[in-house]
């Protein structure tokens, strides 16, 4: 299985769709986006439609997670709904995505923690849980040109919108 995770796109569809063009061949099956979707918290823009005509190109199912700059406005752009979480399985490990400012860390059972918020990719192992961060699609930190994450049953890579890999680890 192969899933795109995206985080903190702020409306850039510029951006997104660097993304969508340098994954086209990815055979992505699914799209997790830790939130901070659209451009604004309470105002609308022409590139939360863009961003919404982009996701539906790639032609898989998308989880869309609320993020701290998701106001009331995205609970009507998202085509996709907002959760606050998501929990999954990729092979034999148990996933917990979520935005990123609220702590979860009392989770116990959970092998990798997906996280956006800080705007700066990060993958990093301590004990036996793995912790990673797609960076932002739309305006990063950690002076990069935006990043993105993609997660497979074996594999964590992330890479920047010019699809150059930035880090890459076996789970």
């Amino acid at each position: 299985m192969k899933i795109l995770v995206l985080s903190d796109i702020h409306g850039n569809s510029e951006a997104l769709k660097k993304v969508f063009v340098n994954t086209i061949n990815e055979e992505i099956e699914q799209i997790l986006i830790l939130g901070d979707t659209y451009s604004s918290y309470y105002s609308k823009s022409v590139d939360d439609n863009e961003i919404n005509k982009i996701l539906n190109q790639f032609k898989c199912d998308v989880i869309m997670l609320k993020g701290n700059c998701d106001g009331p406005l995205a609970y009507d752009e998202s085509p996709y709904g907002l959760r606050n979480n998501y929990s999954f399985r990729l092979k034999d490990k148990i996933c917990f995505a979520y935005h990123g400012h609220l702590d979860y860390s009392y989770l116990t059972d959970v092998d990798i923690f997906l996280s956006g918020h800080t705007h700066r990719f990060m993958i990093k192992k301590s004990d036996s849980k793995w912790y990673l961060n797609p960076g932002s699609v739309g305006r990063p930190r950690d002076y990069s040109i935006g990043s993105y994450l993609i997660l497979s049953d074996n594999y964590v890579t992330i890479f920047d919108l010019n699809n150059q890999i930035l880090a890459e680890e076996k789970l």
